[in-house]
């Protein structure tokens, strides 16, 4: 008697009594023809117990995230051989509760790992009830975000920006912003994930990545022009990356000459490997004949592997049609991006730490009114930086956080979603409707990036079409239909009988108008781990079902109403200033300072000026390919475009 009075045998009983409560909580009802319903408390409770687990366990492949308030007890200061005990004992308490009030004290999404589809009209609530308070969760157990914020105004505020920034950095997080064209933006060189001028693979995927962005899958692309430009870019990219390992190896040259010495010099100074550097030897008189020049001479200024990318561009030289054609389809690819509010955020050195630990939280902003020129480098630069921190093995995961998720192209989700999940990646995918997300990446690769989502939260949707597959893809239920007749005998013994039938009718478990009826905050939620093992009526198996839930409000406590608006207020006051102050520390001076002279200004001084940064790259073309005089000129014919292929 003595040890039923301990704690620990008090938590033993309790244990033993939750799982009795929790077995005689299952379904009773007999099903005949479908085996569709929505969670039941027991479910609720196993699942949450699960979740539980796993924030007590934190492993990269099994991520736990948490909506509403939800904190689990700390025994530091109690003896090791009791922990067990009481961690039984909260979870008891936690499932008791569900069993009793029909509801979980806040809602755990335990296995988010790849995928957690969250789908609702503007204003539907799927932001606020759904998205920034797993973004809370994941910043309180300090893993690393990347989130996409396409609602932000000029000041970086009206989106996500300001409550979730704000409490990371609160948090203790170290916080970016790469906003092209604002003053608080940091810098993200593309070109800094190339490993060298000879990362072809890398310079490829930068210009693929611009392609389809800058003008969309579905649009009509030159079936010759199109990809020669591209091609035309990559050979670019390389070009432009070389000038900087050419400036290293010149500074500790003794032969180099006191204008190679001055050219590279003025390299280092202002980082030319990039996009910029890049656009100015496009944008060279007569190009393609300076590249033949310099091949033929075998320029050190443009070495053999260096030069091979250009081997199309050179062969049509004296095409003028041709070769203007293909640097037209590049030059549309850059020049959008060459205007002095933008140049700051990727030219010049990165100084963002591109491989994220715990505590970083990384906000890439877009632009309203600009977003056709920002969302490629965006899109370009969230490619790679997700493919670069996978490349190794993670010791903490990733959450990958995109609302409105259609107006960004990147072609690497339906590869992430599918082959990311045990290396730790979260995606949370936001969006209003499927034909929305099917009119940005197609039908199939829509179904292929929704068919791993281990959970999926969808609010009202205000499509019928999208309304209706949600319904069918909830299943049927079935009600029974009870029918009573009655027969008189008008014989000679009269009276007369009564019969009862029973009619079985399938029913949707909720209909397309109900679900476009949802009010705003409510949602159906269908989670991996909220599953009832039950008998299949139609073939009499055993099988494991998943349970969805019908949340008529989501469980957020006041504080978080509060601190959503503590949080903005300090982003206005502080957090934006000390925002820019950053900035104006790291970048180049966005305005252009014609007083400033180009070859004075000192390698520390952070307000180098934008112009002479151009006009320094302007020279530096025209000296690595000099403008060919006429004499070197050849009237070479027009080569068939077949000896391209």
């Amino acid at each position: 008697m003595d040890f039923l009075a301990t704690p620990e045998a008090q938590m033993i009983l309790g244990m033993t009594i939750l799982f009795t409560l929790m077995l005689w909580g299952g379904s009773n009802s007999k099903r005949r023809l479908t085996i569709a319903s929505w969670a039941s408390p027991d479910v609720i409770a196993k699942g949450t117990q699960v979740g539980i687990h796993q924030l007590r366990n934190p492993q990269v492949k099994s991520v736990c995230l948490v909506i509403g308030k939800f904190q689990l007890p700390s025994f530091e200061r109690t003896p090791d051989w009791q922990r067990p005990f009481l961690n039984w004992g909260f979870s008891f308490f936690i499932s008791l509760q569900i069993l009793i009030t029909k509801s979980p004290p806040a809602i755990l999404v335990p296995t988010c790992n790849p995928l957690i589809e969250v789908v609702g009209k503007s204003g539907s609530g799927k932001t606020f009830s759904v998205i920034n308070p797993m973004l809370l969760s994941a910043i309180k157990q300090g893993h690393p975000i990347v989130l996409y914020d396409a609602k932000a105004d000029e000041r970086g505020a009206d989106g996500q920006t300001p409550f979730i920034l704000t409490y990371a950095k609160s948090q203790g997080y170290d916080v970016k912003v790469f906003s092209p064209g604002r003053p608080f933006s940091c810098t993200i060189n593309p070109l800094d994930f190339m490993r060298d001028c000879n990362d072809k693979a890398m310079a490829s995927v930068i210009a693929k990545t611009f392609q389809e962005n800058l003008r969309g899958n579905g649009d009509k692309k030159d079936g010759f022009f199109g990809p020669a430009g591209e091609r035309l870019m990559t050979a670019l990219l390389q070009y432009a990356k070389f000038t900087q390992e050419w400036a290293i190896s010149t500074q500790n040259h003794k032969n180099a000459t006191d204008l190679e010495k001055q050219m590279a010099s003025g390299i280092a100074h202002y980082q030319t490997a990039d996009l910029a550097t890049a656009f100015k030897f496009l944008g060279l008189s007569d190009f393609p004949k300076r590249l033949a020049t310099a091949k033929e001479n075998s320029s050190p200024y443009l070495p053999y592997w260096v030069r091979q990318p250009f081997q199309q561009i050179i062969s049509v030289k004296d095409a003028a049609p041709t070769s203007g054609g293909i640097i037209g389809q590049a030059n549309d690819l850059l020049e959008e991006l060459q205007q002095p509010h933008f140049l700051p955020s990727y030219t010049g050195k990165t100084n963002v730490n591109l491989m994220l630990g715990r505590k970083q939280l990384l906000v890439f902003q877009s632009d309203r009114q600009r977003r056709n020129v920002v969302n490629p480098l965006i899109a370009a630069i969230m490619t790679i930086l997700v493919n670069l921190n996978f490349a190794t093995k993670r010791d903490c995961p990733l959450i990958l956080s995109i609302d409105e998720f259609p107006t960004l192209t990147l072609n690497e989700v339906p590869n992430w979603a599918n082959e990311l999940r045990s290396k730790g990646l979260v995606l949370i995918l936001g969006y209003q409707e499927f034909n929305q997300l099917e009119k940005a990446y197609g039908r199939e690769n829509s179904e292929i990036i929704r068919g791993p989502a281990n959970h999926r939260f969808w609010f009202n949707p205000g499509t019928q079409k999208t309304a209706k597959e949600l319904s069918d893809f909830l299943g049927q239920t079935e009600t029974i239909v009870k029918n009573k007749s009655r027969s008189r005998n008008f014989g000679m013994n009269g009276g007369g009988s009564q019969s009862t039938s029973e009619q079985v009718m399938q029913l949707p478990l909720m209909s397309a108008d109900e679900i476009n009826s949802m009010i705003q905050g409510e949602c159906i939620y269908i989670g991996t781990e909220y599953r009832e093992t039950l008998t299949d009526p139609r073939d009499k198996k055993r099988k494991s079902r998943i349970r969805p839930w019908h949340l008529t409000k989501i469980p957020l406590p006041k504080s978080y109403f509060s601190l959503e608006k503590q949080c903005e207020s300090l982003y206005d006051k502080k957090v934006y200033p000390w925002l820019c102050q950053q900035a104006q520390k790291r970048q180049y001076k966005s305005s252009i300072n014609l007083n400033k002279s180009s070859r004075q200004t000192q390698s520390d001084d952070p307000t180098i000026s934008l112009q002479a940064a151009m006009s320094f790259r302007e020279d530096l073309a025209n000296f690595f390919l000099p403008k060919v005089s006429q004499e070197e000129s050849s009237n070479n014919p027009i080569p068939d475009l077949n000896d391209l292929f």
